[in-house]
């Protein structure tokens, strides 16, 4: 019964259910992670990158990233594992023969997982490495492989460049399941872990002998400098006194007992001793200078006092 003129409502209208859980596209997300930077977002391009946790990146975007950390809005949440260009190992990719880039270009959402041509093939297998098939590069060389074809390989030399390799060294490219995401990351920290202590390592070596040679180089320039020095420049010199002076007359007889001088010494001697009374005479009162000092009893009288009375005489 509606009230519309005959319009009837479902019960999907009416009733609320609860909503599904939204997945996201897994061809879409397949189609970013193998054909896309996981930084950049931008189509992969040699030379590509991976870190230890199996993503790819183009070179360049991780160089950028390294430069300026916030030149990729969400940089920090994807790779803040990467702190150096060392922590991601540069691939060997081999080219495929079929892949067309017009194609890829002119691809639709539509018909996108149909049209779409990864660049990369197995150099064994020659299976496009497009994420329908699971692939593995090896860290010492970089070289990748469809792990399928890498098993089947009997030796465990490198197909491509010869290095050896062994098992501890193959890597997953874009892992899916959870455990194994884990798994990389737990041996990522050990492998950071063990580098780190292994710089210290080296630090703390390189710091001790230098220590040790700076130690030998004092020990060394002590032991020259106590074989230069002699013992007298132990000894601490006595302070000089100022000598005493000594009177003329004391050495004046033994320098008259040398014939040369003696007569000069006894002219001298004679010249002195005259200045001397000289000096002596000269120093007598005058009569003048005498008689201000006579007292009024010995003074005489004059020709000016004399049979006159002077009050002051």
């Amino acid at each position: 019964m509606g009230n519309d003129g005959g319009s009837i409502p479902k019960r999907n209208e009416l009733v609320k259910e609860k909503q599904k859980e939204k997945k996201a596209d897994q061809s879409i997300q397949q189609i970013a992670a193998w054909f896309y930077c996981a930084l950049s977002k931008r189509p992969l391009q040699v030379p590509v990158v991976s870190c230890a946790l199996g993503k790819l990146y183009n070179r360049d975007a991780i160089l950028e990233f390294l430069l300026d950390r916030s030149s990729y809005g969400d940089g920090d949440v994807i790779c803040s594992h990467i702190t150096s260009i060392k922590d991601v190992k540069t691939l060997n990719l081999t080219p495929n023969p079929t892949y067309d880039p017009k194609a890829v270009n002119d691809a639709s959402i539509a018909t996108i997982e149909h049209s779409m041509t990864s660049q990369f093939v197995c150099p064994l297998s020659q299976r496009e490495m497009n994420g329908r098939h699971r692939f593995v590069y090896l860290q010492k060389c970089g070289c990748v492989y469809a792990e399928s074809a890498l098993k089947e390989v009997p030796n465990t030399d490198c197909s491509v460049c010869g290095k050896p390799y062994e098992p501890s060294d193959l890597m997953t490219i874009n892992p899916t399941k959870p455990e194994e995401i884990a798994k990389m990351k737990a041996a990522m920290i050990e492998k950071k872990a063990a580098e780190l202590e292994k710089r210290m390592l080296k630090k703390s070596k390189k710091n001790s002998k230098t220590v040790s040679a700076y130690g030998d180089k004092i020990a060394d320039a002590v032991d020259s400098n106590k074989r230069k020095a002699s013992p007298v420049d132990d000894i601490r010199a006595p302070v000089a006194k100022k000598p005493t002076p000594i009177p003329v007359h004391a050495y004046s007889d033994d320098i008259r007992s040398s014939s040369p001088s003696s007569m000069v010494i006894d002219k001298v001697a004679k010249e002195i001793a005259e200045k001397k009374r000289g000096t002596g005479a000269s120093k007598e009162m005058s009569s003048a200078i005498k008689s201000i000092y006579n007292t009024n009893k010995d003074q005489k009288g004059t020709w000016m006092t004399m049979g006159t009375f002077t009050r002051y005489a």
